[in-house]
């Protein structure tokens, strides 16, 4: 029975993996160095419509996995914040909706150490190398946020040693953005569009000097791999219940 169980999981993943590579088009965002695809075409979406039909029951299965997920996690902050008051949930979404603005603001303007103050040193040069790179290729990345819409808590990860210092913190966030690449001498989009789309990207935040700093965006397609992961607490404030 396990084995069967674990057979039928193993096929809900990969038809899962199979149809959020396929229907994330507007998964792609300017700040991580990734652009988003342009619109689908009316056939484009004919066939997002018969994949979406046919997974169906996986698509609701990894909806409900997901709530349950976020549902936990926002749990697991309760319990942290108890003992530690970085995890307050209020202050966590001040604290993210201000790095996701300056992150956005920051790429925009081609100048990544505006945004200092929200990122680690690694992320905020790793990232000016890429629009660097851009840059001598005669590539600009145009990338407007017109609107936060939802910040949600995927993971969360407690280090006990050094009062948390190394912590970390997963959130999916939801925007209104535009975004596109183009080239420079041109004006020609190489890539992405002008059109206001809603963009969900998975940003990941570490406690270092006594705040949270924005050290990673992913695409919307690595939720999977955190929904697979249980949340690190301190073991006092682990709940004695198992989770499904």
């Amino acid at each position: 029975m396990e084995r069967s169980w674990r057979i039928m999981l193993g096929f809900y993943t990969v038809w899962l993996g199979t149809f959020f590579l396929t229907a994330s088009y507007t998964a792609w965002a300017g700040p991580g160095g990734l652009i988003k695809d342009a619109v689908m075409t009316p056939i484009g979406r004919i066939l997002f419509l018969i994949l979406a039909v046919l997974l169906s029951p996986f698509i609701v299965y990894y909806m409900i996995k997901r709530a349950i997920q976020i549902r936990h996690t926002r749990e697991d902050l309760v319990r942290l914040a108890a003992l530690y008051p970085q995890y307050r949930w209020l202050d966590v979404k001040d604290r993210a909706t201000a790095a996701f603005q300056w992150v956005w603001s920051a790429w925009g303007k081609q100048k990544m150490e505006s945004a200092s103050a929200f990122t680690t040193s690694w992320y905020m040069q790793n990232q000016q190398m890429l629009l660097d790179d851009w840059s001598d290729r005669g590539l600009e990345n145009v990338c407007q946020l017109k609107s936060i819409k939802r910040i949600e808590p995927l993971f969360v990860q407690h280090n006990e040693a050094g009062d948390g210092q190394g912590s970390r913190l997963t959130l999916v966030i939801t925007a209104s953005v535009v975004d596109y690449l183009r080239d420079k001498s041109t004006g020609k989009i190489v890539e992405g569009d002008k059109k206001i789309d809603d963009l969900q990207t998975v940003w990941t935040f570490v406690w270092q000097e006594n705040g949270w700093l924005l050290n990673l965006i992913e695409p919307s397609t690595t939720e999977w791999s955190y929904l697979t992961m249980p949340n690190e607490l301190p073991a006092s404030l682990t709940p004695q219940s198992s989770r499904a």
